[in-house]
């Protein structure tokens, strides 16, 4: 292990950052690969960082009981090979005084060890014949007799095709370049489980949720029907008092259940993106609502995205809810866009500035969720998942698509920063159509709000699921 804190930049390092792929790429190509009948077959590459080259010259202490190591491999294997060879050549380097190791290659703990790995395994993909999609640098796709999918997520590979002899291909030609794990058919992949039945493509994080239930001592707690109690007002106030110990875990389980939110429980997102306000502030009412999540989670655990075999196409339901935090009166944009029959992208989040109205709240609602729409729409074309064609964006405030359709400017209007008016050109453009759904049909309504009798019907129309 390298001490890359003592690294310093300009000269031991100068770019870091390693591109991943986004869930919203991992589930929308589940999706795809559901209704193609795809198999997923999982890698995972041993050691991955090892294989990055350097672009910089560093050096290195010698590590302790170097010396030693080196005269074992001397001793058992002699001058058989190129290790002893070179094992043979540092110890002789050792001998003369010379105390330090120049990198050829990198190692666990150097800042750049991420990015050089990435790097390496880009040019090799490229050589396969694949090519990164142009919205997701790690999806790639090779076109031979059938598409092939891998989807890259630092050292694991998810693979997919139609023909399982495609993918073995493409194994023997990454085990011929790294040590790469055979998982065989996907299962588990960051912390998520996969199922797979004459129905779909089943995805959940139950074996995640009874983690967490255990490490916060929550496993025999009773259920819940809903993640926030209809009732409660979360708001900045009196911070946890520590005069009876330490403050409890908080962050830690607001980070545990943001990553729920964002893989597999849209139900929770509102909820998780709520609390995290209040991470440099919480108290017992913060704690409070995060021990109910995990209540909610306790009932629900099992519950996850069905991705069936239809031939669904993409499409986007966004809500708002003017005004909802009361702190500092900002209101909550909710976006979900399902593809054969389930989730595939969601979000919910703080509006950046206050809106005036329901209708400019909606409006801006409207612009985040376009963008979202037309970034999943050019990542599946490249896929091949869906038919060139406008994504249908669904919303339940007329007056909000009057304003995104006809250019008018009048005195409720003419302040809306110019950044919300992108979803005026998509419609324009044709890239995105705009359509009407009542507010009990909509699904997106349980991202921006505690809702209490409609919390079950949201949760079915995002696709969510028991499993059986």
């Amino acid at each position: 292990m390298a001490k890359g804190y003592a690294q310093q930049y300009g000269k031991d390092f100068h770019e870091t950052y390693a591109p991943v792929a986004r869930l919203a790429s991992i589930r929308s190509t589940i999706a795809f690969a559901a209704k193609s009948g795809m198999h997923i077959r999982q890698y995972d590459v041993a050691t991955a960082y090892l294989n990055g080259e350097l672009d910089e010259e560093v050096h290195m202490e010698v590590p302790d009981r170097m010396e030693e190591i080196l005269e074992h491999i001397v001793r058992t294997e002699g001058n058989k090979n190129q290790v002893a060879i070179k094992a043979t050549a540092m110890l002789n380097g050792l001998a003369t005084g010379d105390k330090v190791c120049l990198m050829n290659k990198a190692l666990y703990g150097l800042k750049q060890a991420g990015r050089a790995w990435n790097k390496r395994l880009d040019r090799e993909l490229r050589a396969l014949g694949a090519k990164p999609t142009n919205r997701d640098p790690c999806v790639y796709v090779r076109h031979r007799k059938e598409i092939l999918i891998i989807i890259i997520y630092v050292d694991d590979m998810l693979v997919m095709c139609r023909d399982p002899e495609e993918i073995t291909r493409f194994g023997r030609e990454m085990a011929n370049l790294f040590e790469v794990k055979d998982l065989g058919d996907l299962k588990r992949c960051l912390g998520m489980d996969f199922s797979r039945s004459d129905e779909g493509i089943f995805v959940n994080q139950r074996t995640y949720i009874k983690d967490i239930l255990l490490r916060f001592r929550m496993s025999d707690c009773n259920a819940v029907s809903t993640p926030l109690d209809i009732g409660m007002k979360l708001v900045r106030g009196a911070v946890w008092s520590t005069d009876d110990g330490e403050k409890p875990p908080y962050r830690e389980l607001v980070g545990c259940l943001l990553y729920l939110s964002l893989a597999t429980r849209p139900d929770i997102a509102h909820a998780a993106s709520a609390l995290n306000q209040f991470n440099d502030c919480f108290n017992e009412t913060h704690w409070g609502a995060a021990k109910r999540i995990l209540r909610y989670l306790k009932g629900t655990s099992d519950q996850g995205i069905l991705y069936s075999h239809r031939n669904d196409s993409l499409a986007g339901y966004v809500d708002a809810n003017w005004g909802r935090s009361t702190d500092d009166r900002r209101s909550f944009t909710g976006y979900a866009f399902i593809m054969n029959g389930g989730t595939v992208a969601w979000d919910s989040r703080k509006q950046r500035t206050v809106a005036l109205s329901t209708t400019e709240a909606e409006y801006m609602a409207l612009s985040e969720a376009a963008k979202e729409a037309v970034h999943l729409q050019c990542f599946l074309l490249e896929l091949g998942a869906i038919d060139a064609g406008p994504v249908k964006l669904f919303n339940d405030n007329v007056s909000a698509q009057r304003l995104a359709i006809n250019p008018v400017f009048h005195a409720r209007t003419k302040h809306i920063d110019i950044r919300h008016q992108f979803v005026r050109e998509v419609v324009e453009s044709g890239q995105v159509v705009l359509g009407h759904v009542a507010s009990d049909e909509m699904p997106a309504d349980v991202l921006t709000k505690a809702l209490r009798p409609k919390h079950v019907r949201c949760v079915d129309l995002l696709g969510l699921k028991m499993s059986t």
